[in-house]
């Protein structure tokens, strides 16, 4: 994979960085400052950086966000869920699934991911050069499939009980 060459991020090669150093870059993630739904920025972020830190440094720095809403988290215990998701397909006719732990910002959350989310993978190299296959949790391309915008499903909150994506956005 070809990796894309970002500014030094001083956080990646610190013994002493912390989520919070993820964090503080929140306004250079999100421009608008809207970050609802929008996880897949804070790991472009991280993985157009992981060629700048060690693996460990950036698994704990995909803790500090929920997988789902996109809100920065502080990893603990109590929001840390561990889930058995389906991987994207193998074309072998068969289910495949990984488990993996994931941390959260709401107990809803937990069940978007069970309901939408699948893993895939993605290579990333970090700093000491190898390339490695992580596992990511995608919902996919919605406009592979535009009409599926329109299709109504249960709102869970607020006043309207049946709503679409295309209304949503």
């Amino acid at each position: 994979g070809e990796v894309t060459v970002v500014d030094e991020w001083q956080p990646a090669t610190s013994s002493r960085a912390t989520v919070n150093d993820l964090h503080s870059e929140y306004s250079n993630i999100f421009r608008h400052g809207n970050r609802n739904a929008a996880s897949h920025l804070w790991s472009t972020f991280l993985l157009e950086r992981a060629y700048q830190m060690t693996l460990e440094q950036l698994i704990m720095f995909f803790t500090g966000f929920c997988v789902v809403s996109g809100s920065p988290i502080r990893p603990s215990d109590y929001n840390r869920y561990r889930l058995t998701l389906p991987r994207v397909g193998k074309n072998d006719g068969k289910q495949h699934f990984t488990s993996a732990y994931m941390h959260y910002c709401c107990w809803p959350c937990v069940c978007d991911t069970q309901d939408y989310i699948k893993i895939d993978t993605v290579k990333a190299k970090s700093i000491d050069g190898i390339e490695r296959t992580l596992h990511v949790a995608v919902i996919g391309n919605p406009c592979d499939n535009p009409d599926e915008l329109h299709a109504p499903f249960h709102q869970s909150y607020g006043f309207k009980r049946e709503t679409s994506i295309a209304d949503s956005a």
